[in-house]
């Protein structure tokens, strides 16, 4: 018999109030008019040590793995990952027989995935203990685990978590929390032929097998530095979070939680998958604490495990340019990024997603001054990546045959640049004018650079940002591009190949997220609003309003070819009786429905309403 620890039982209904220890306080709407609530955060000494060490690492291993490996997220001709069981409509005891139980990862090696996450130059890694097809990655008391179910009978959680610690990476762990296809009581299983789901038989499943499973997450594996929760959904009360957290945080109090937990909870922000920012974003930095966002990606073509990907997998010789620039852009606007390895049924990171992650690390081991612990970009909306510390700026520059940059909308005193990579710092030549700072790039600046080169700028004194409120054209034209935008929350994400909002109105949305620019009339007078947006056949529902000036009106999107298919629709006409700075900003009031019966966009492009820009154009 196994020897288990005593854990923390929570009765129904979630009343019992656990001790949230300034965790978790509610929040407050926020005052941007979006709706979205906001999180007011007290953090504790050792959260905010936790937070401090997240903002400097700026990038870790995420790890989707689970018997969906086993299967190669494929199933009866259905291609997909981690949510094959979902996407195949695969019954509770299919996937049991045919992945949960012959899953035998025999050649898995704890030593050799944190060494490869220690030379991809991480901090810190985060693996999945329990996906949404219910099958725990760790020796949990409940019997679906990889422990006891098949015939694997190890732990590899606890393998990793003991190599981690020898290591120096620091270990956390992905929770699904509210969706669990194994267990009637779960969210988000209704092919499985059991009753509707209601708010008593979800509370069931929390107690007896979220709940304890989180609470074994937090007293085995000590110390934890993250849970990162994932798809609140429908049932996940204040109460279930407020307990959720308060449990943790009494086991561990130092241990991050995302706000994926649900309600606005948590203590720094998960974009959606992929999702980025269209500028700098440093709206949840409280009291002097840097609290950054956080993004996801994956070298693996998919989360989990896909055969499909085989090409992905097996090609040694694969580039990381695309991963380099990502993350050069994500700390240069205030983010962190969680890069994702999919291991294969074996136990192996394929060879193709591990030499992608090393090259990351050779990248860092040149050019990790420009990142780590890097603040973002001074300027708002940089036209390439700029990281920042006290002294020092960094230019993130693309592979160019143009052997010269120009970086605007900033004044300081630059007293010397030169290329990060090279050990001599050799001055580079640069001149100065206004906002404008004009450099030299060397002809070697590219030699071993994997695409991305780093200037080094040391200055000197205070860095001077220009007005980036937007003007009028010479025609009077005000035109607002969503790049130049500010997000409410990151639930929206940014198109950065289209220049356009990308999820803003998901089907699933109930409204409230908002994009907003400032703006500057000097002409008052009636101006045209017109809408530069796309819009999928086959949606509705996606009603937006449009505030400024005291004034609002509601539209709705218009339908073009596709997602990305742009046109200009008028969607009314606003007064300015004095010139001055003002707000622009749209609310989306609903997300998009499919249209019952109608066919899916089968064009290739994004099925969504997409927005690039707004424009105010003087009306006669």
């Amino acid at each position: 018999m196994k020897l288990r620890q005593a854990l923390f039982i929570l009765t129904l209904p979630f009343l019992i109030q656990l001790p949230t220890a300034e965790a978790s306080s509610r929040q407050d709407e926020a005052a941007d008019g979006s709706g979205f609530e906001r999180q007011i955060e007290r953090f504790a000494p050792e959260l905010i040590d936790s937070m401090e060490q997240l903002y400097h690492d700026k990038i870790g291993l995420f790890i989707h793995w689970g018997p969906y490996a086993q299967i190669g997220g494929a199933w009866k001709g259905i291609q997909n990952a981690e949510w094959i069981m979902r996407h195949a409509k695969i019954p509770v005891v299919d996937y049991e027989a045919t992945a949960a139980k012959p899953f035998n990862p025999v050649e898995f090696n704890a030593k050799e995935w944190v060494g490869l996450c220690k030379d991809a130059g991480m901090g810190f890694m985060v693996i999945t203990s329990k996906h949404h097809d219910g099958f725990a990655m760790f020796d949990s008391k409940h019997p679906y685990n990889i422990t006891d179910f098949g015939d694997f009978a190890r732990d590899p959680l606890a393998e990793l978590h003991r190599e981690c610690e020898q290591t120096g990476i620091r270990f956390g762990v992905y929770y699904s929390q509210s969706q669990d296809w194994h267990e009637p009581g779960g969210d988000g299983n209704g092919w499985q032929g059991w009753p509707p789901l209601d708010q008593a038989r979800f509370e069931r499943y929390y107690r007896d097998k979220a709940l304890l499973q989180v609470e074994e997450l937090v007293t085995r594996f000590d110390p934890l530095y993250m849970i990162w929760f994932d798809t609140p959904g429908r049932f996940m009360s204040p109460e279930i979070i407020e307990a959720t957290m308060g449990l943790v945080h009494t086991h561990q109090p130092h241990v991050l939680m995302n706000s994926r937990i649900g309600g606005g909870y948590g203590h720094f922000e998960s974009a959606i998958d992929e999702g980025l920012m269209p500028c700098v974003n440093t709206s949840s930095w409280k009291n002097g604490m840097k609290v950054p966002w956080q993004t996801h990606a994956t070298v693996a073509g998919s989360w989990g495990y896909a055969l499909h990907n085989q090409h992905l997998h097996e090609n040694p010789n694969r580039s990381a340019d695309h991963f380099i620039y990502k993350l050069a852009d994500i700390v240069s606007k205030g983010g962190v990024l969680l890069l994702n390895a999919a291991p294969n049924e074996l136990g192996e990171i394929p060879i193709g997603q591990a030499n992608v992650l090393r090259r990351l690390g050779q990248w860092l081991k040149v050019n990790g001054d420009a990142i780590y612990d890097a603040d973002p970009s001074p300027v708002r909306n940089p036209d390439l990546p700029i990281t920042h510390k006290p002294g020092r700026l960094f230019f993130h520059v693309k592979e160019q045959v143009n052997g010269e940059l120009e970086i605007t909308g900033m004044t300081a005193t630059i007293k010397c640049c030169y290329l990060l990579s090279d050990p001599k710092k050799t001055a580079l030549n640069f001149s100065q004018s206004g906002d404008r700072i004009i450099l030299k790039l060397p002809i070697d600046a590219f030699v071993g650079a994997q695409g991305l080169a780093v200037i080094a700028a040391d200055y000197e004194g205070e860095i001077k940002v220009s007005d980036s409120t937007l003007l009028a054209d010479q025609e009077g034209l005000i035109q607002l591009p969503v790049s130049k935008s500010t997000y409410s929350n990151m639930s929206i994400s940014y198109d950065q190949n289209f220049g356009c909002t990308h999820k803003i109105a998901m089907p699933w949305d109930r409204g409230g997220k908002s994009i907003s620019w400032k703006l500057r009339i000097t002409k008052p007078g009636s101006y045209r609003v017109i809408s530069d947006q796309a819009f999928a056949p086959g949606l509705e529902g996606a009603r937006y309003q449009i505030l400024i000036n005291g004034q609002k009106f509601e539209s709705l999107p218009i339908t073009s070819k596709n997602g990305r298919d742009f046109i200009e629709v008028e969607v009314g006409s606003v007064n300015f009786d004095a010139p001055g700075d003002y707000e622009l900003r749209m609310v989306m009031l609903d997300g998009a429905r499919l249209i019952e019966g109608a066919k899916r966009d089968k064009s290739g492009q994004h099925s969504e309403f997409s927005l690039r820009m707004i424009k105010l154009r003087p009306a006669g």
